[in-house]
């Protein structure tokens, strides 16, 4: 949540400290714990009510996609029918428009901590990163279009798709990391990258992104 004013902008920052204190949590780790989901279920999906018509958003990317009841795309929801409900039909568009809203927010935000957690070479508890990013609906979007090294030790394997990561190792490794281990798995990464559409946060792809 961001606040206009100075004075609340700090007192938010006191109340956020204090409380990540007690939890013995760094603020970073509150914030991890506090990302907005948009609305989306675990899935990415927010149900839209028409009363006899659901509508779906789907998280497609970075964006909300739009589903009718039939599974076909919208390019926007339809003006309700004489046996839909029209104010679940008027609360059903306020609601898009606000996740929609939040979610561009939630993205621009969570694209700059990854960013800087990169640069600063964050580590994390494996199960913490998975429940408060890998688990979230928005976090976990971008979190998958990463490149992620799991590694122990001096060892390490770059694994650029999200299926092998996002399995069993994610549940084993003692450590996982982010990164490529030299000039040609940097370009590999950098190919799959661009093939997948996926993010490369500033061509920074020697930084490291780690759990712990």
């Amino acid at each position: 949540v961001r606040f206009r004013t100075r004075g609340t902008q700090d007192e938010a920052r006191r109340l956020a400290g204090v409380l990540a204190e007690e939890r013995a949590w760094t603020v970073e780790d509150l914030a991890d714990r506090s990302i907005p989901d948009a609305g989306l279920d675990e899935r990415g999906v927010l149900a839209l009510d028409y009363g006899p018509r659901r509508f779906e958003a789907r998280l497609v990317g970075e964006d909300l996609v739009l589903f009718d009841p039939d599974g076909r795309t919208l390019s926007a929801l339809p003006k309700p029918r004489s046996d839909d409900d029209e104010e679940k039909a008027t609360e059903a568009k306020a609601a898009l428009a606000a996740a929609r809203k939040e979610l561009k927010a939630t993205v621009a935000l969570q694209r700059n901590r990854l960013y800087v957690a990169l640069c600063a070479e964050r580590r994390w508890r494996a199960s913490d990163w998975r429940s408060c990013l890998l688990d979230h609906p928005v976090a976990g979007a971008l979190c998958r279009r990463l490149v992620w090294v799991v590694s122990e030790g001096a060892v390490g394997e770059v694994l650029h798709g999200p299926a092998p990561f996002l399995g069993q190792q994610a549940r084993q490794a003692p450590r996982l990391v982010l990164d490529t281990p030299g000039p040609e798995a940097i370009r590999d990464g950098q190919d799959e990258l661009r093939g997948r559409r996926m993010i490369d946060p500033g061509q920074h792809l020697q930084q490291r992104l780690a759990l712990r």
